[in-house]
């Protein structure tokens, strides 16, 4: 009666789990740059109410997310989107990379 694998059972294993790994490696990537674009679109939309509750609160609108941090609106983590930052231009809220 045999009491462990030989080396090609072995070898037969893991090279049918590095096929499996390598299927699955390109959709995680994909996934994840899904997951990074609809945050920095959620923030964006979150700075633009900020932007609209500042000019109600003010009567002007802000110059740039540093108003809206000094007023306590958003954080500083909340202007980073994924390999980029939100910036304020012509009153809305964009992504500079």
């Amino acid at each position: 009666m045999r009491k462990a694998f030989t080396l090609i059972e072995m070898m037969v294993v893991l090279t049918i789990m590095s096929l499996i790994f390598l299927m699955i490696i390109p959709d995680i990537d994909k996934t994840m740059n899904v997951v990074y674009e609809k945050s920095c679109r959620n923030q964006m939309a979150l700075i633009n109410e900020q932007i609209l509750l500042y000019q109600l609160k003010n009567d002007e609108v802000p110059d740039s997310v540093d108003d809206l941090i000094l007023e306590g609106m958003i954080t500083p983590a909340q202007c980073v989107c994924h390999k980029g930052h939100i910036e304020i231009e012509d009153e809305k809220a964009v992504y500079v990379p």
